[in-house]
C-alpha cells in the first residue's frame, strides 16, 4: 500500500532483464632483490538493455516513479589503473606513482525526456615511504584529483560539474 499521494511507485509487466558484460585485463611484476613493483589494470563493462529510472512530475506536483528499458542505450563504464614503485637504497626510501582514470556513460527518463550523463575522473599520485623496522614509518602522498560530470538534459544551463 502507497502511503504518500505525492510520490507514486508504478510496476512495469514489459521490464525486460538487463544484462552486463565486462572485460578486464591486470598485469603485475615484483623484482624481489631490487625491490620494484609495477602494475597495470583495466576494465570495461557494458550493459545491455538497462533498467533506468523513469521519473515523471504532473500537473498538480505528484511524482510518478517507475523503472524501464530506455531501446538502442547501452551505459558503460571503464577504468585503468596503474602502478610503479621502487626502493632507493641509499636513502632507504620507497618512491612511488600512481595514475588511475574512470568514467561512466548511464541513462534515466525525467518528464518523458531521456538523459545521458556522462562522468570521468582523472588522478594521479607520488608517494614517499621510509620505514625503519620496529622504529617508525613515515608515508606521504600528494597529487591532483580532477572529475567532469555532463548532463545531457537542459544544455542552456551550465550544467556540467
Amino acid at each position: 500500500m502507497n502511503d504518500d499521494p505525492l510520490n507514486i511507485v508504478l510496476g512495469n509487466p514489459q521490464l525486460r532483464p538487463s544484462f552486463t558484460n565486462q572485460f578486464s585485463v591486470s598485469y603485475s611484476s615484483f623484482k624481489i632483490f631490487d625491490e620494484q613493483y609495477f602494475s597495470i589494470h583495466t576494465n570495461f563493462s557494458n550493459i545491455h538493455r538497462p533498467i533506468v529510472s523513469n521519473s515523471f512530475t504532473d500537473a498538480v506536483g505528484r511524482n510518478i516513479f517507475r523503472c524501464d528499458n530506455p531501446s538502442d542505450k547501452s551505459p558503460n563504464a571503464y577504468s585503468v589503473y596503474s602502478s610503479f614503485s621502487k626502493k632507493l637504497k641509499k636513502l632507504n626510501l620507497h618512491i612511488g606513482i600512481t595514475l588511475s582514470s574512470n568514467g561512466n556513460v548511464y541513462y534515466n527518463i525525467t518528464n518523458d525526456e531521456l538523459n545521458r550523463t556522462i562522468s570521468s575522473s582523472y588522478n594521479g599520485s607520488i608517494s614517499l615511504n621510509c620505514n625503519i623496522q620496529r622504529k617508525y614509518s613515515i608515508r606521504v602522498i600528494v597529487g591532483p584529483n580532477s572529475t567532469h560530470t555532463e548532463s545531457s538534459l537542459q544544455r542552456q544551463q551550465n550544467n556540467n560539474g
